[in-house]
């Protein structure tokens, strides 16, 4: 029910405030939850909304690639530090 909660306040969240406040509240979850992979579906959200049309770098969205690689590795290193 958490998981669920934190969810709608994140999506919520990307349309009400700053998107770094939706930035850091995500990767907040990311250590209050194992495999929080929803992550990825808020962070597809901000992408479509505040990235820009251009895309210097790359051709694709890097936001939800950025957040998958964050939902291996964070419980990696939550499991080693013992968090």
């Amino acid at each position: 029910m958490k998981r669920i909660i934190t969810t709608i306040i994140l999506l919520l969240s990307i349309y009400m405030l700053p998107w770094w406040i939706t930035f850091f509240a995500v990767c907040f979850s990311f250590f209050l939850f194992d495999l929080y992979v929803e992550a990825v579906v808020v962070a597809l959200f901000l992408d479509w909304l505040y990235a820009p049309d251009f895309y210097y770098f790359s051709g694709y969205h890097s936001a939800p690639i950025i957040a998958l690689i964050l939902c291996v590795f964070i419980p990696v290193i939550k499991k080693r530090l013992l968090i």
